[in-house]
C-alpha cells in the first residue's frame, strides 16, 4: 500500500517529531529530520509557495491538493499529497503533517494514458499494426490489421505471431524478433508473408 508519513511541525513551521516512514520518504534518518522547517522538505525554488499552501491548508482544515513534491536526501523528488490539521500535542497546538507517497499511482496514471493516446492514433490508422509480448503473443491488434489478415481482432489477439506465417516464413521472422528483443539492431522494415483466415497469402 501507500506509504504514509507522520511529520509534527510547530505553528511556526519546524519540525518536532518525525516517524520512521517520513525518513524513508526523505532518505535520511527521523532524527535529522526534527530541526528542519516544513518548507526545506520542498523544492527550494518554490519554498514560498509550499510555505502559504501549507498554512491555508491549516487555516481552511481541508487536506491540500496532489501535485506537490518533496526532496529526497540524495536530490531525487518524490511526488506527495499532504493533509496537514492542527492537533494538541501536550500543552499546545501543532500541525500534524500526513504525506502520502503517489509514486506508483503517477505512474499508473501516465502508463494510462499513454496506452490511450496510442490507440487513438493506432485503431485509426491506415496499417496493420499489432503489439506483441515477448513470447510473440499479440497483446493488441488494430482494425486495419483485421481486415489484411481476415481475422477478426479478438481472434489476432492471443494469436502468436507465428500463427500468421508460412513455414517458410518463420524462421526469418523469429530471427528478427529476437534480434529487437536483444536491442541489438536498429527497429527494422523488411517484408514478409503472411497467411489469411481465408487461406490466400498477402
Amino acid at each position: 500500500g501507500p506509504r504514509i508519513s507522520d511529520p509534527f511541525i510547530s505553528p511556526s513551521g519546524v519540525i518536532i517529531t518525525a516517524n520512521r516512514k517520513a525518513g524513508e520518504l526523505l532518505g535520511k534518518p527521523a532524527g535529522e529530520i526534527v530541526g528542519m522547517h516544513q518548507a526545506e522538505l520542498h523544492p527550494p525554488e518554490e519554498a514560498e509557495r509550499y510555505r502559504r499552501i501549507f498554512q491555508e491548508a491549516v487555516q481552511s482544515g481541508r487536506g491540500i491538493e496532489g501535485g506537490l513534491w518533496v526532496c529526497k536526501g540524495d536530490g531525487g523528488r518524490v511526488p506527495v499529497e499532504i493533509s496537514a490539521n492542527v492537533v494538541d500535542w501536550g500543552d499546545r497546538k501543532v500541525i500534524l503533517g500526513i504525506f502520502r507517497d503517489v509514486t506508483e499511482r503517477m505512474r499508473a496514471e501516465a502508463l494510462r494514458e499513454s496506452e490511450e493516446s496510442f490507440h487513438a492514433l493506432a485503431d485509426n490508422a491506415n496499417d496493420g499494426i499489432v503489439v506483441s509480448d515477448p513470447e510473440g503473443f499479440h497483446v493488441y491488434a488494430n482494425r486495419r490489421m483485421s481486415e489484411i489478415t481476415g481475422h477478426g481482432v479478438d481472434d489476432l489477439v492471443g494469436m502468436h505471431f507465428r500463427d500468421l506465417l508460412p513455414p517458410d516464413e518463420l524462421s526469418k521472422v523469429a530471427e528478427r524478433f529476437k534480434k529487437r528483443l536483444e536491442g541489438g539492431s536498429a527497429p527494422q522494415q523488411y517484408e514478409t508473408v503472411l497467411n489469411t483466415k481465408g487461406g490466400s497469402r498477402v
